[in-house]
């Protein structure tokens, strides 16, 4: 099932591509073109990103680590901010998904836990 935060960002996502195809072609539209393809990048690596461990691949991996790249560059273009969560996703994102083999059922939860535990205890434990 997914969570409330998931289902916001995929509402978010058709609404954009909804206002968009109402302004496409249009003269000054270069920047709401990398909105979308920012948009669409991120929704990219987390559809990857929560892969059931049994369907993992090496391909899945690969590809994305071009989504991040590439949604990295649209981020960065737009002059948006490097948060917490941007440099996390960008230092640790991929690393994570091949060590976990997919992360579908390590929510937000799970990373709270590893702040609470302590990352390297918790880590170990549940290898």
């Amino acid at each position: 099932m997914q969570d409330e935060q998931e289902i916001t960002v995929r509402v978010a996502v058709v609404g954009f591509v909804a206002f968009y195809k109402t302004v496409l072609g249009q003269p000054g539209t270069e920047r709401l073109t990398l909105c979308r393809d920012c948009l669409v990048l991120w929704d990219g690596l987390s559809s990857l990103m929560r892969t059931r461990e049994k369907l993992y691949t090496e391909e899945i991996a690969e590809e994305a680590e071009r989504f991040l790249t590439a949604g990295l560059d649209a981020w960065f273009r737009l002059g948006l901010t490097n948060k917490v969560s941007i440099h996390t996703m960008g230092t640790h994102a991929i690393e994570d998904l091949k060590f976990w083999r997919g992360l579908w059922k390590r929510n937000e939860e799970f990373t709270e836990q590893l702040h609470q535990v302590g990352t390297s205890e918790h880590v170990v434990s549940t290898r």
